[in-house]
């Protein structure tokens, strides 16, 4: 039985959501989907710990990919990141996550004259599955302790560069350019491939003060196409000239494959009620159609509010929902977070911010598991980012 439900489960992966879909038997124009709103990193503790608000908030270490007309560095400027995803299940045998991604995000900022300016480095996409597979046989029907392995990774980093101007007192315009480089692993039973590409990265912001409590923020996140070759290699029977014979050898194929992101639109508002308390609220319109026909474009929800208990310490909490663009009956990755984390201004100089981010308390979608006839594994996620930061004297 648990051969058959992890079997079932890796069909319903390939068939449904899975980084290589269908079409992979073709020698060229097969589409990588990189579907998975889930595994999108967050970038930026202290942003995210407010329900993933950064785009509307000044002064943010994670400015460069939620809105680059936040950045603020009178001084130089340098921020380092990291985080744990903790283990969960993708559906009934299929381990998901589980791991430490560090560095996540790191940066160093400075200014030039009236400009602030940043360089640095970004993990944007971590996609990390794998499950077993007990063999069992006619003679061994509980199995003969062999186990056949599946499972891929996909990961995307960044180089970029990103500058904010303030047009006047009120106002600000910021924009991000990077060089994505995407890496796919997968292995399935005896076979493994492995490939990659390039492309671009752009966001491009702006933040507006309408008074000293209240400021607005949009952002534009794009990430172009990358396309690449994938080499497979695995054992293949092969006859023997002129013999009735046959023998394995390992035969390598090479696939083309093309890489494809969804475009987003942030916008969001922060309302500073006290010297002490602040509210935030914002939607991210993302648009999946052009990856996947059938697919549905989402607006996602983020609430955030911040408490700043002394001028040492500030507290953050928020929520922020996770749809998914396949709109299928009760489709198991919906999800909803709750979101909690700390700044704490350890020195002058340096700063330490974290987050947790947890979607079991306040999801509602389904375990695929009821569709197996298995234990409950529903698909929730939680995780854990720490950020150090450092700023220079000013002079």
């Amino acid at each position: 039985m648990r051969t058959l439900q992890s079997f079932f489960a890796i069909l319903l992966l390939m068939s449904t959501c899975a980084t290589f879909c269908a079409g992979a038997g073709n020698r060229s124009g097969t589409t990588v989907w990189l579907v998975f709103p889930e595994a999108f990193t967050r970038i930026g503790a202290e942003a995210w710990a407010a329900g993933g608000t950064g785009v509307s908030l000044w002064g943010m270490p994670g400015a460069p990919l939620s809105n680059p007309a936040g950045l603020e560095y009178p001084s130089l400027g340098i921020y380092l990141e990291g985080a744990q995803r903790f283990d969960t299940k993708w559906v009934s045998g299929i381990d998901y996550d589980g791991q430490l991604i560090a560095p996540l995000f790191a940066s160093i900022g400075f200014p030039a004259g009236a400009v602030s300016l940043a360089v640095g480095y970004a993990n944007v996409f971590d996609l990390s599955y794998s499950t077993s597979i007990p063999e069992a046989t006619i003679a061994m029907p509980e199995g003969t302790g062999r186990t056949f392995d599946f499972g891929s990774t996909v990961k995307t980093h960044v180089i970029y560069g990103s500058l904010s101007y303030p047009v006047d007192g009120q106002t600000a315009v910021g924009l991000t350019m990077g060089i994505h480089s995407v890496h796919a692993h997968s292995y399935t039973f005896d076979l493994s491939a492995d490939g990659g590409g390039i492309g671009f990265l752009l966001v491009a912001g702006t933040l507006m003060r309408f008074s000293d409590r209240i400021s607005m923020g949009a952002a534009l996140h794009y990430e172009s196409s990358s396309t690449f070759s994938e080499s497979y290699s695995g054992p293949r029977l092969t006859p023997l000239s002129y013999t009735e014979q046959w023998y394995a050898n390992l035969v390598p194929e090479t696939y083309d494959f093309t890489a494809r992101f969804p475009w987003s639109f942030d916008l969001g508002f922060a309302w500073s009620a006290t010297r002490s308390l602040s509210f935030m609220a914002g939607g991210e319109y993302q648009n999946w159609s052009h990856v996947s026909d059938g697919w549905n474009n989402l607006v996602q929800l983020h609430l955030g509010t911040e408490f700043a208990v002394s001028d040492q310490v500030r507290l953050g909490a928020g929520f922020f929902t996770q749809d998914s663009p396949n709109d299928s009956p009760r489709n198991p990755l919906v999800e909803n977070f709750l979101t909690f984390g700390i700044r704490w201004a350890v020195y002058p100089a340096v700063n330490l911010s974290a987050s947790v981010l947890d979607s079991h308390l306040v999801s509602s979608s389904p375990s695929p598991a009821t569709f197996l006839g298995s234990p409950d594994d529903r698909f929730r996620q939680s995780s854990v980012s720490i950020g150090i930061s450092y700023s220079a004297p000013t002079q």
